[in-house]
């Protein structure tokens, strides 16, 4: 864990001095007036969390668990944002490239949200909103695994032994085996009023008026885009969010709430192209379902992942059917 310690300002008002000279004698008369005037800044401090154990014996296809948290303990709105750099070192210390063949050697998986919470920029990670009193970031971070396609390569030396006719060998492994993965995560955090100014940014860090609304009962019975229908039967994936942020690489929005307010947002994406496309309902502090809820995530016949943890259920009185998807999401859904 680390902290970043408060760093108090201190305002002081320079004492005045005044030296009077009377008509050509040497008597000098002077006042020293000296104003203690205390500015009691308010209290900034910001605290990481990580979740991390250092593996031994890390092999290809082994991920560990790799999260970090910030968590503003001050009484001023933060900023944060993260920096992430790779090295890796053979078994003799020496640099490794990141990548073999054009593999990666070391893949870092961040948590799925992370495009609309997270925004990549400047070689920095921003969190695009700011944190108030005890309020934590998402983990950026979800694990990093050892690629299972990496080449490990290896050097074998023999010796014969003439005297009882052996031979024996020796296989040692080089590049990667053997080797130390390093990934430094740097964690920066500035007061929210000026981030820009001083992190020289143009990042948006938001923070959004909160329209209150409910989850149209039908989030998607088929979109017309341009000259292509969309339907249930062509979307793959439904993750609900605790924020707006629609991406640039979505395919289109529109409204889905009830209230036609823009309180809730829908929209798809089609990141691997293949025709079928993520499906995302964002609201701010988290998506509430609508008290008639009844089919409103069924019949999605090819849905393979369904994420509703950011859905608010509370105020729902009719279920019916409402998670009726197919056997494969159901193996995949997280509520």
């Amino acid at each position: 864990m680390e902290k970043k310690n408060k760093k108090p300002i201190v305002f002081i008002v320079l004492l005045v001095s005044l030296f009077l000279v009377i008509g050509g004698t040497l008597a000098y008369y002077s006042t020293l007036d000296t104003y203690n005037n205390e500015f009691n800044t308010s209290e900034y401090a910001i605290e990481t969390q990580e979740a991390f154990v250092s593996p031994d014996n890390w092999k290809p296809g082994d991920t560990t668990p790799k999260t970090v948290v910030a968590t503003n303990r001050g009484d001023v709105q933060a900023a944060v944002r993260v920096k992430l750099e790779e090295s890796w070192v053979d078994a003799n210390n020496q640099p490794l490239a990141l990548t073999s063949n054009g593999v990666p050697a070391a893949v870092i998986n961040y948590a799925f949200d992370k495009d609309y919470k997270w925004e990549y920029q400047d070689g920095y990670y921003y969190y695009l909103r700011p944190l108030d009193k005890n309020e934590s970031t998402t983990t950026l971070l979800d694990s990093v695994t050892f690629n299972k396609d990496i080449t490990i390569t290896s050097t074998t030396n023999c010796v014969d032994n003439a005297q009882t006719g052996t031979k024996t060998c020796t296989v040692t492994g080089t590049g990667y085996a053997g080797g130390k993965y390093t990934l430094k995560v740097t964690i920066e955090s500035t007061q929210y009023e000026g981030y820009q100014d001083i992190w020289n940014t143009s990042v948006v860090i938001d923070n959004p008026e909160i329209l209150e609304g409910t989850l149209t009962t039908n989030t998607d019975s088929g979109k017309n885009f341009g000259n292509t229908y969309y339907a249930k039967n062509s979307v793959e994936k439904i993750v609900a969010l605790d924020i707006i942020n629609i991406p640039n690489n979505a395919i289109t929005s529109w409204d889905c709430s009830v209230e036609q307010n823009e309180s809730v947002m829908c929209w798809y994406t089609d990141v691997d192209n293949d025709h079928f496309y993520e499906l995302y309902i964002g609201q701010e502090g988290g998506v509430v379902a609508n008290p008639d809820s009844s089919s409103a995530f069924g019949y999605y016949s090819k849905l393979e992942y369904i994420n509703l943890e950011r859905l608010d259920t509370s105020q729902v009185t009719n279920m019916g059917l409402m998670f009726y998807v197919s056997a494969q999401a159901r193996q995949n859904f997280e509520l």
